[in-house]
C-alpha cells in the first residue's frame, strides 16, 4: 500500500546515485565450487544443482570499524558503527556526511521510512534515537543485554538476554511515541533475531525451542519446534516467514526453514554449505547470506534454488541484508582492514528482470493502519487494485526518468519524489470517501500511464 512506498522514488534515487560508478556483471563460475543445496519437506529431500551461478561486482561504501546494522530513514541511508561508537550518515551520492556518537557497541538499525532512525546499543543497553537533522539522544534504557531489534507501526521490538547469558530470552515492546515498555514472560534459550508479522512477533533461537511468537498486544508467547534448527536469522513477506541458521551445531551445514504464519507449521527446508548468518525476502525471492559470504536466491514459494553469487570482492563477513525498492544491501564487518562496508547489488535476481511489485498488504492487517485513508484504501479491493497499479507507474516513472536516453537527473526523480507526496497528501484529504478515492485514483492512474508514454 502507498505509506510503505511513499520513499520509493528517493530510495530509487539513492541507489541508482549509490550502484552509478560499479557495474553488476556477472561471470560463470567454475562447476567444481559450485555449493550443492538441498530442499526437503517433511515427506521428502531433493538435491538441487544451482540453476545459475554467477560472480557479481557490487557497489561499495566503505564506512567505520566493525559495520553492523543498515537502515534507511527515507533520506539518508544509516549504518551501525560498532567499533567506534558511531552510526554513520550517507547521503544519494554515497558519501558519509554524519556521525552521531551513540554508545558503546552499535549493532541492529531499524527506520519506518519517516526521517527518523534507530539503533540498539548493546554495550550500554539503550535504544538510540536519531533524527535525520538534529540532535539524537538515549529513546529506552533496557536494563537488560539487547540482541536484536525490529520496529512495526507502532513500537521496537527489542530482543533481550536478560541475565546477559543465552539460558533465556525475553521480548520488550518500547511505544513508539511515549517510549514506554513492556516486557513478555521469560522465553527460551538464546534469542538471536526478530522479525514482526501481522499481529505477531516472531523470534529466532539458537538454541531450544528454535522459534518464539509473541502476540502484540497481549505479549503471550508460545514455542513452535523447528527439529534440528539452530537459527541466527528470520525475515518474513506478506506470505510467509523464512529463518535461517545452521543444523545442531554444524556451521558447514547451513538450513533455511519457511514457516506457515497461519498454520504455524514448518513448510519446506533447504540446506547449504555454510550457516546462514542474514536472510531477507520480498513477494517472489528469499536470499540466504552464508557466514562466508556466499549469497542462494530462492523461490519464495518453495524455497527452489534459482541463483548462487559470489562477490568479485571476495568472500565477507555479512552483517545485515535488506531489500531497498529491489536493490539488495548488505553489510560487511570488515572490509578494508577493521573499517567495514555497504555493498549493494542491483541485479542479483536470476533473471534481472527488474523490481518485484511492491507487496499487497494482508487483509488481516488493515485494522492495524492509523491512517485513516490507508486503512480505507486497504479495506478495498479495488481502490488496493489501483495502488499497486500506481506505484507500479512511479517506479518505472522513476526509471524512465533517469534513464541517459532521455537525459534525466537525480533531480528529477527527486522532483517526481516531492510530486508524489504532494498527491499522496490530496489524496488523504478524501479521509475514507471510497468515492473520492476512487476519483483521485483515477486521475493520478491517467496522468502516470501519460507519463510513461514514449515519446
Amino acid at each position: 500500500m502507498s505509506d510503505s512506498v511513499k520513499f520509493t522514488s528517493l530510495i530509487s534515487a539513492f541507489l541508482i546515485a549509490m550502484t552509478a560508478s560499479a557495474a553488476c556483471q556477472a561471470f560463470p563460475a567454475m562447476a567444481s565450487e559450485t555449493p550443492q543445496a538441498a530442499v526437503s519437506t517433511a515427506r521428502a529431500n531433493v538435491i538441487l544443482a544451482a540453476s545459475d551461478d554467477v560472480v557479481l561486482q557490487p557497489a561499495i561504501i566503505q564506512v567505520g570499524k566493525w559495520a553492523e546494522g543498515v537502515a534507511f530513514d527515507g533520506t539518508s541511508m544509516w549504518v551501525a558503527e560498532s567499533g567506534q561508537r558511531t552510526i554513520a550518515k550517507i547521503d544519494r551520492n554515497g558519501r558519509v556526511i554524519d556521525r552521531p556518537r551513540v554508545g558503546r557497541l552499535p549493532v541492529a538499525m531499524v527506520s519506518n521510512g519517516d526521517g527518523i532512525v534507530y539503533s540498539l546499543v548493546h554495550t550500554d543497553q539503550l535504544v538510540w534515537r536519531q533524527p535525520n537533522n538534529g540532535r539524537g539522544g538515549a529513546f529506552a534504557r533496557l536494563g537488560t543485554c539487547p540482541e536484536a531489534m525490529t520496529i512495526s507501526a507502532r513500537h521496537l521490538w527489542v530482543v533481550t538476554l536478560p541475565s546477559c547469558s543465552s539460558e533465556s530470552s525475553q521480548l520488550v515492546r518500547i511505544d513508539l511515541n511515549s517510549g514506554r515498555q513492556a516486557r513478555s514472560q521469560v522465553l527460551g534459550e538464546w534469542g538471536q533475531a526478530v522479525t514482526s508479522y501481522g499481529n505477531q512477533v516472531w523470534i529466532a533461537h539458537a538454541r531450544g525451542p528454535a522459534i518464539t511468537v509473541v502476540d502484540q498486544n497481549s505479549l503471550g508467547a508460545w514455542t513452535l519446534n523447528v527439529p534440528g534448527a539452530s537459527l541466527w536469522s528470520i525475515t518474513a513477506n506478506a506470505a510467509n516467514v523464512y529463518a535461517g541458521g545452521r543444523v545442531d551445531e554444524d556451521n558447514q551445514d547451513g538450513v533455511v526453514v519457511m514457516m506457515d504464519p497461519d498454520g504455524q507449521q514448518e513448510l519446506f527446508r533447504a540446506h547449504f554449505s555454510e550457516r546462514i548468518a542474514e536472510i531477507a525476502a520480498d513477494d517472489s525471492h528469499v536470499v540466504a547470506v552464508g557466514e562466508n559470504g556466499t549469497m542462494w536466491v530462492l523461490s519464495a514459494r518453495d524455497l527452489q534454488l534459482q541463483r548462487t553469487i559470489r562477490l568479485s570482492t571476495g568472500g565477507f563477513k555479512p552483517r545485515a541484508a535488506v531489500f531497498l525498492d529491489g536493490v539488495l544491501v548488505l553489510t560487511s564487518a570488515t572490509f578494508s582492514g577493521e573499517n567495514g562496508a555497504v555493498l549493494a547489488l542491483k541485479d542479483w535476481r536470476p533473471d534481472n528482470a527488474g523490481r518485484p511489485v511492491t507487496p499487497v498488504r494482508p487483509v488481516a492487517d488493515c485494522a492495524q493502519i492509523q491512517n485513516i485513508t490507508e486503512r480505507a484504501v486497504c479495506d478495498s479491493r479495488s481502490l488496493s487494485a489501483m495502488d499497486e497499479e500506481m506505484n507500479a507507474g512511479l517506479v518505472l516513472a522513476i526509471i524512465n526518468t533517469t534513464s541517459e536516453a532521455v537525459g534525466g537527473t537525480l533531480d528529477d526523480a527527486v522532483a517526481l519524489h516531492k510530486e508524489q507526496r504532494t498527491w499522496l497528501h490530496k489524496r488523504d484529504r478524501c479521509g475514507a470517501d471510497v468515492a473520492c478515492l476512487t476519483t483521485e485514483y483515477r486521475a493520478r492512474l491517467k496522468y502516470m500511464n501519460e507519463l510513461n508514454q514514449p515519446e
